[in-house]
């Protein structure tokens, strides 16, 4: 009877590959909506230069992020493992991005700033997620498990003796020049053969009735008796 078998190795790769074609969904979703607010017409107000290098730096990080993502669900869409370890990586920075600038727009009152926390928070689980898929990935594995059989076999042999036979002919060597030599092996004694059982002396014959001899003894006493009465 055949060894149950578990899971193989390709089984586990087929599902990691379909988990990676789904997050291509999300990542394609997450580049239009930053392309779409980023190729939009800015304003930028000069209320100091500070606000307006977060205020371009979150414009550009809207157009190359949202770019960026979409390449990524191209990537994720062939089902290629590290596309995983890029969107990870994109969202991490985008996350990064947008929370300082969320944070300068609402210091300044701005109600952008609300709206890239929101994002940042999404991009952020996004990004996590995908790293816990990248590394928790199936490694290449044995595809078949061991059979019991061959298992029992391997662990009924006994143990290999290490330098057995270099022992071996040290000591013939040894033996050898005090003038002996090595005992020549002694073939394996015979099993003792049944020995046939003694046959059965023949029944022992009742003897033979003595032959009864002529009747000439019998007839000379019938005649003596005879000859006495007469007499």
């Amino acid at each position: 009877m055949a060894a149950n078998r578990g899971p193989t190795d390709e089984t586990f790769q087929v599902a990691f590959r379909q988990q990676v074609r789904g997050t291509a969904f999300w990542a394609a979703v997450g580049g239009g909506l930053m392309l779409y607010f980023g190729l939009g017409e800015w304003i930028v107000p000069a209320i100091s230069p500070r606000y307006t290098a977060v205020a371009h730096t979150y414009i550009w990080t809207l157009r190359i992020g949202g770019g960026t993502m979409l390449a990524v669900a191209v990537l994720c869409l062939t089902g290629w493992g590290p596309a995983l370890l890029l969107d990870a990586v994109a969202c991490g920075l985008i996350a990064v991005l947008l929370t300082l600038c969320g944070a300068v727009f609402l210091r300044n009152g701005e109600a952008n700033g609300l709206l890239s926390l929101v994002f940042a928070l999404l991009f952020g689980a996004a990004g996590r997620q995908s790293w816990n898929s990248f590394v928790g990935r199936p490694r290449r594995v044995e595809t078949t498990m061991p059979d019991e059989r061959t298992e029992g076999v391997a662990a009924s042999q006994p143990p290999h003796e290490t330098g057995a036979g270099a022992r071996s002919l040290l000591e013939a060597i040894r033996r050898q020049r005090q003038g002996g030599s090595a005992p020549a092996a002694s073939p394996p004694a015979r099993p003792p053969q049944a020995q046939p059982a003694p046959e059965a002396p023949p029944p022992a014959r009742p003897p033979a009735a003595a032959e009864v001899g002529p009747a000439e003894g019998f007839l000379a006493e019938l005649a003596r008796e005879d000859k006495e009465r007469k007499t």
